[in-house]
């Protein structure tokens, strides 16, 4: 007789859809979740936490302020694919406005998506004034495979290496099989970082 899948353990998928095996996860869109333990370094200050970020559109049932609200168990949504029909742009952005300039160690990116291993081709740019925009990252355009139940943790650094000062923060989503929708974005600034 074979035996049924295991499910319902931390970032694994729920029992019946709406069960975890654990009273302390949450069954949340599919996957038991600890929902306000999210990833962060030693001693660092999430800057990201609490802003209400603008986006090109948003679902009314998930709004912006979801996608920095510190859990991974709400997510903001586009409410539609990266390239929205008859909008004349391409890709979906999503911004970021710290207020004042904070010098950026690491990265926490958590998307909500189905299905829930997903490619996804975005670019991440960085400003001091919302005028002139860095990318994070040379070629400014990449594609990588992002979880629904796992967020991606990165540095954030320059090419030299150094922590990343910034104000605002723009992530553009080019290509992705999921509707666009975050459960949670970090930015961490570092004691270390900060002076640089």
């Amino acid at each position: 007789m074979e035996e049924p899948p295991h499910c319902g353990a931390e970032k694994q998928g729920c029992c019946n859809d709406t069960t975890c095996t654990d009273p302390a996860l949450t069954c949340a869109d599919h996957f038991c979740l600890v929902c306000n333990a999210l990833p962060a370094p030693p001693g660092c200050t999430n800057v990201a936490r609490g802003v209400v970020p603008t986006a090109q559109q948003t679902n009314p049932n998930n709004p912006l302020a979801y996608a920095t609200d510190g859990s991974s168990c709400t997510a903001w949504a586009s409410g539609d694919y990266a390239n929205i029909a008859d909008s004349g742009l391409t890709g979906t952005w999503f911004e970021l406005d710290l207020g004042s300039t904070h010098t950026i160690d690491s990265m926490m990116l958590w998307m909500e998506q189905t299905p829930p291993d997903v490619m996804v081709r975005l670019k991440i740019e960085t400003s001091a004034d919302a005028a002139t925009w860095v990318s994070f990252r040379d070629p400014a355009e990449f594609t990588m495979l992002l979880h629904a139940n796992d967020p991606w943790v990165t540095p954030f650094h320059d090419a030299q290496d150094r922590a990343i000062a910034l104000r605002f923060l723009k992530i553009t989503f080019l290509d992705s099989e999921s509707w666009i929708s975050i459960r949670e974005l970090s930015l961490f600034e570092c004691p270390s970082s900060a002076g640089m």
